[in-house]
């Protein structure tokens, strides 16, 4: 028996669940062949009018969280009509969800797509946005906001409630459990900390409506007035800026196929992201007029993040840069590098450091770059096993 979303969960209230379980105690239950799916896209739904139910505890047998396609089997959707490097700048752009990938014109490239179902006023993935918002959180605007100032990197609870024209805490707090159980953001602390840290920042985790807030929201009226196209879009400061944020999300995303591309997949480890807030110059004058004896680490402060570490049980720390271009800045890369691993070194003291760099093009490798990393490993030939 299958409650289709659309006709039974928009009106399953408290109520609703508590008659369910009254029914299926008293009868359902009895028949030896029925099976009830209650399925819906609404995940925060779902989680707190049925999973959290108390009056459906304990009576739910099996829990399935459907999850996108992964890069393999997004590149066998396409049945060899898209190579890998388009297979994996779909995955930037939109995610691996089954109906995204089934919305893309296959005789049409990824750009030519993008112009015709994006940036039209007309196309599937214009509208999208407004499609998930009112079907998971009607009309407030407080969770356009949030994925809004997002878009931009990640963001502490203050800075976003701050944009949202609210104070932190009660109301916003519920906003962002909802954009979290629903999967479109993501709450995380350095991954020496517990969740329950302080230290926590949120940022985006749905590929299509990052793309939509870079792009699509940021100029929808020149795109109604037809002077906004993917050329546009595909150039300058802010493509840059989402397209190193979109690979290092896939790059997490993958983090186990480079755990093993490297190795160690055999060793423990935890792998995410690490950072340390820059000092606050105000804190240490306030100390020091008290008399007191300041002393900040070097992590403190300069401040420090990186995107992807793992830390692994052999006392071992695996640092990876995660790269998009065409061409790399080697200089850039190395400053950036030499920084992490100095503060890396004074938090995790007795701990070894392996460097990776990991290219999501077939970007060519300067001398020096290649000498002072470990390893170097491709996003066509590390993600697509």
């Amino acid at each position: 028996m299958l409650f289709d979303e659309l006709q039974w969960m928009a009106g399953m209230r408290t109520p609703l669940v508590s008659l369910f379980k009254s029914c299926w105690d008293s009868s359902l239950s009895k028949l030896r062949n029925l099976r009830v799916i209650l399925c819906g896209s609404v995940s925060s739904f779902m989680v707190k009018r049925v999973l959290r139910s108390r009056a459906l505890y304990g009576r739910v047998s099996r829990e399935i969280d459907l999850k996108p396609l992964s890069l393999s089997e997004a590149f066998d959707f396409f049945r060899g009509t898209r190579d890998r490097r388009e297979v994996l700048e779909i995955a930037m752009c939109l995610g691996c969800i089954p109906q995204y990938l089934k919305e893309l014109n296959p005789k049409l490239s990824l750009v030519q797509n993008l112009n015709e179902y994006a940036f039209n006023p007309h196309g599937f993935f214009f509208g999208e946005q407004k499609r998930i918002f009112i079907s998971h959180f009607g009309r407030n605007p407080a969770y356009e906001r949030v994925l809004e100032l997002l878009a931009s990197g990640s963001k502490a609870a203050e800075a976003l409630a701050k944009h949202c024209g609210v104070r932190t805490g009660g109301t916003f707090t519920i906003v962002l459990q909802d954009l979290e159980l629903a999967g479109l953001i993501e709450r995380f602390s350095p991954i020496d900390r517990a969740r329950t840290s302080r230290d926590v920042r949120y940022r985006i985790l749905d590929e299509y409506l990052h793309f939509h807030a870079s792009f699509i929201g940021k100029h929808q009226q020149e795109i109604l007035s037809g002077r906004f196209t993917a050329r546009d879009a595909f150039r300058g400061n802010d493509y840059e800026r989402w397209q190193g944020y979109a690979f290092e999300r896939l790059c997490r995303r993958h983090a186990a196929l480079i755990a093993d591309a490297l190795r160690f997949s055999g060793i423990q480890y935890k792998a995410g992201s690490w950072f340390v807030a820059r000092s606050r110059q105000r804190d240490t004058a306030r100390s020091r007029r008290r008399g007191a004896a300041v002393r900040t680490s070097l992590a403190e402060d300069r401040g420090a993040q990186i995107d992807l570490l793992f830390e692994r049980g052999d006392r071992m720390l695996t640092v990876c840069e995660a790269k998009h271009a065409e061409r790399l800045d080697a200089d850039r890369l190395l400053t950036g590098l030499e920084a992490s691993c100095r503060v890396l070194a004074e938090r995790y003291p007795g701990y070894g450091i392996q460097t990776v760099l990991i290219l999501g093009k077939d970007a060519p490798v300067p001398a020096k770059v290649q000498k002072r990393f470990d390893a170097v490993l491709r996003a066509s030939e590390v993600f697509f096993r």
